[in-house]
């Protein structure tokens, strides 16, 4: 299982299954067996890649979405952000 948190306005992208929740907890196994990364995970959850620019991987933010993902991860999807 890897825990899932998604940026409120990238929800929208999410699967009806899916709660409107700041986190979600998924099986890798339902995105095929093994080898998942965090591309495929944005692509599984049916958000489109440009919406996703920063990615946080266990803490450490990243801007590569080719990282492979294991049990027990959490990752973190936040939209480009800007400020003044």
């Amino acid at each position: 299982m890897v825990t899932v948190k998604v940026f409120p306005t990238l929800r929208d992208y999410l699967p009806s299954e899916y709660p409107r929740t700041d986190k979600i907890l998924l099986d890798l196994s339902r995105m095929g067996k093994g080898g998942v990364r965090v591309k495929d995970l944005v692509k599984f959850l049916g958000i489109p890649r440009e919406k996703v620019s920063v990615v946080i991987l266990n803490g450490i933010i990243r801007k590569d979405l080719d990282m492979a993902l294991k049990d027990g991860d959490t990752v973190s999807l936040s939209p480009p952000i800007a400020g003044g």
